[in-house]
């Protein structure tokens, strides 16, 4: 329990802090959205750089856990569409975009800090592996419901592939990667600048998703809210469990694989909602129920995987 609690606990904290820095006006959206934009755009990416970059790579068991993550959003998704007909008439098409969104997606800045809170760097190695092959996936499971869902002319592979190829955190990715398999030296003076730009990353990325809450609809969208919290927290996790069990998973790799199974929606979810159609206010309050409840669920999560 000291370990989940040593965790979890600064990272509440940062989203508390984040939360009521905006709510009292101590720092308005002035400041939060160039920071969201900073974030995204250069911290997060120089983190996973810096991680990836100099990794042994040949010495990372992490296929089997990809495999894991992998099979756990596109389970979800599938299910959700084809068991999901009532549930698009009953809700209507932007609300249902919502809840595939707060089932398929996840917030990267979260599942990293917890993975660095357990495991240090190479936890953080290894849930990044695990997310330069997760980002790709659910954009193109996202961007091709709202697609059909939203009546569109189906799915654009040229937009796709463009949104795809210029996205911050999977550009990290595969630049590190690039920088691991080249061995390339660089001068102190540039790594140590470099780990000062990453070490920015999770605590600003925490504050951000604390300051991005809102819980003024709450009432309203409750259904699709706790539709999105059941499979997010309880149905994604036991499948990753289950397939990463079937797949010999060692206890770093499975414990990695269904927290990143079992963290809220990410913050972005809003934005594409709001560029493709869908009801970015319902995904606005899934993605803060969902954000606080994960810090009750992921302690009982942890501690079901061993974790003490």
């Amino acid at each position: 329990m000291l370990t989940i609690t040593n965790t979890l606990l600064p990272l509440i904290i940062l989203l508390l802090a984040g939360y009521g820095m905006r709510r009292t006006g101590f720092l308005t959206d002035g400041f939060w959205i160039p920071a969201e934009r900073l974030t995204y755009y250069v911290l997060m990416p120089v983190l996973l750089v810096r991680v990836i970059g100099p990794a042994e790579l040949g010495d990372v068991a992490v296929f089997p856990a990809v495999i894991t993550v992998l099979s756990g959003v596109c389970a979800m998704a599938l299910g959700l569409w084809f068991a999901g007909r009532g549930l698009r008439r009953r809700l209507g098409g932007p609300k249902y975009t919502s809840v595939l969104q707060g089932v398929v997606r996840f917030n990267t800045y979260i599942a990293l800090a917890v993975a660095q809170g357990l495991y240090g760097a190479e936890g953080v190695l290894i849930g990044g592996l695990m997310a330069g092959f997760m980002i790709p996936t659910v954009n193109v499971l996202c961007v091709a419901t709202f697609s059909v869902v939203n009546g569109e002319r189906g799915v654009q592979p040229r937009r796709l592939l463009k949104d795809l190829a210029v996205n911050p955190l999977l550009l990290g990715c595969v630049f590190g990667g690039v920088l691991n398999v080249a061995d390339l030296t660089f001068p102190v003076w540039v790594l140590n600048s470099l780990d000062l730009t990453a070490g920015m990353a999770l605590p600003l990325a925490l504050l951000a998703s604390g300051a991005a809450l809102r819980f003024s609809r709450l009432r309203d969208d409750l259904s699709p809210a706790l539709l999105a919290v059941t499979g997010q927290f309880a149905v994604k996790p036991l499948i990753a469990y289950a397939v990463g069990v079937s797949l010999g998973l060692d206890q770093m790799h499975l414990v990695l694989a269904v927290v990143f199974m079992g963290v809220p929606t990410a913050s972005s979810s809003s934005i594409l909602a709001r560029k493709m159609g869908g009801d970015h206010t319902t995904m606005a309050t899934i993605i803060a129920v969902q954000t606080v409840l994960a810090f009750a669920t992921l302690p009982v999560t942890m501690a079901l995987l061993g974790v003490t």
